[in-house]
């Protein structure tokens, strides 16, 4: 099973593999495709990502991605990320956003200004101990149910805490910042989705155990697909068209 074989098996609402040549970077392969509004020049993008097959984009104070009031979404929820972090800049960095008009956001994840990971449900917040080691592609996924929000990173759970139900209202949805283009990172960040359900354990393990190149760090001019190939994973029609040349031989 590919990384992306293995996210499309779990029905990501919007999936955004920053695999796409300039202009295309954020298409959306998810069930309900959905454009960003980008403010990402030319010169951060294409990288390679923590997949073979997919990309990366350089987040830094000019660089970032959002949508807003689009649609509506609450809980549940799942949002997943990876992210190249390459020096702690003292400063708070967030991931992503996922917060609806006039309601504390519903998963803000950031990069404390020390270089650990903290992510803010409804009125709680959750902090890991250990601060990820940069210079490396760390794998982070924040649940939440109607109850419970969950964090794990690079495959393993880092800790729950207890947060409300929030009804479907419009929603702002931030990548390398927080809404508002407040907290942006200094990292490159790849394979972005969001699941309205809630990720199992199991199911985050499998997405983090079948990414290929998590060692290597992001290249420049690499991670170019287009979105037209893409699309061609996602139907799954290539991998049924590689099967069919593995017969021949």
């Amino acid at each position: 099973m590919t990384y992306l074989s293995e996210v499309i098996a779990d029905n990501p609402k919007h999936y955004w593999r920053c695999a796409d040549p300039a202009p295309g970077l954020f298409n959306d392969i998810g069930s309900t495709p959905v454009a960003l509004v980008t403010n990402i020049t030319q010169a951060c993008f294409p990288f390679s990502g923590p997949n073979s097959d997919g990309g990366s984009f350089y987040c830094d104070s000019n660089n970032d991605a959002v949508f807003r009031d689009t649609e509506s979404n609450g809980t549940p929820l799942s949002v997943e990320c990876w992210f190249w972090q390459h020096y702690i800049r003292g400063v708070t960095q967030a991931l992503f956003d996922v917060e609806q008009a006039s309601v504390t956001s519903l998963a803000l994840a950031f990069i404390t200004s020390t270089g650990a990971v903290q992510v803010n449900a409804g009125a709680g917040h959750l902090t890991t101990a250990s601060f990820p080691p940069v210079q490396r592609w760390h794998h982070l996924v924040v649940t939440r149910s109607a109850s419970l929000t969950s964090i794990y990173l690079d495959g393993a759970s880092i800790g729950s805490f207890a947060t409300a139900a929030q009804a479907a209202v419009p929603v702002q949805f931030a990548v390398g910042a927080a809404v508002g283009d407040t907290s942006v990172a200094s990292a490159n960040i790849s394979e972005v989705a969001y699941y309205t359900t809630v990720l199992s354990a199991a199911r985050v393990l499998a997405h983090f155990n079948a990414a290929d190149q998590t060692s290597q760090p992001p290249i420049a001019g690499s991670g170019s697909l287009s979105g037209a190939s893409t699309n061609l994973f996602y139907t799954g029609l290539l991998e049924q068209i590689l099967q069919s040349v593995r017969k021949l031989y």
